[in-house]
């Protein structure tokens, strides 16, 4: 086997081996774009909210009814700039300054993920958390990372950083 790749010259099967490793990745990532959900569907997109019982003024609150998540939804108006700014510091110090996703928390995640044997990192910026949480499921998985980073590429046109908190 070794003389065949001594007769038709070494660097030919590895330009060859290069060429499918690319097509096969151009394929998957056409698969991926085409199974993407519309973008312009986060406008319409709805919350599960917890559901409010009051008494019936309804000005006192008796009873909030929520299954794992208890949420209520808020204008981006009614959020204070120090808690947006506190939510950006904790979560993407590096928030205002990426194109929607940090390459070197990506790289630094891999790395871990790589030295501990599983996933345990995702070096998500807030863009690709909004992208998971709207349009994905949480599982830790290179599709799901890669389906993220696609839609949060889509989200840099229509959206700006900092409509990702909402109008």
């Amino acid at each position: 086997m070794f003389a065949i790749f001594l007769k038709q010259g070494i660097w030919r099967w590895i330009f060859v081996g290069i060429g499918i490793f690319f097509m096969v990745g151009g394929l998957f990532t056409y698969y991926l774009a085409r199974t993407l959900p519309p973008i312009q569907e986060i406008s319409n997109r709805r919350v599960v909210e917890s559901t409010k019982i009051y008494d019936r003024t309804g000005t006192i609150l008796l009873y909030e009814v929520h299954g794992d998540e208890n949420r209520t939804a808020v204008s981006s108006g009614d959020i204070s700039n120090a808690t947006k700014e506190a939510t950006v510091s904790i979560e993407d110090d590096v928030f205002y300054s990426h194109p929607a996703f940090d390459w070197k928390s990506i790289f630094r995640a891999i790395v871990t993920d790589i030295l501990n044997g599983h996933l345990i990192q995702g070096g998500s910026t807030i863009t690709q958390q909004l992208a998971k949480n709207a349009f994905l499921t949480p599982e830790k998985s290179i599709t799901r990372k890669i389906r993220e980073l696609m839609i949060q590429l889509a989200f840099i046109d229509p959206f700006t950083v900092p409509s990702t908190f909402g109008p």
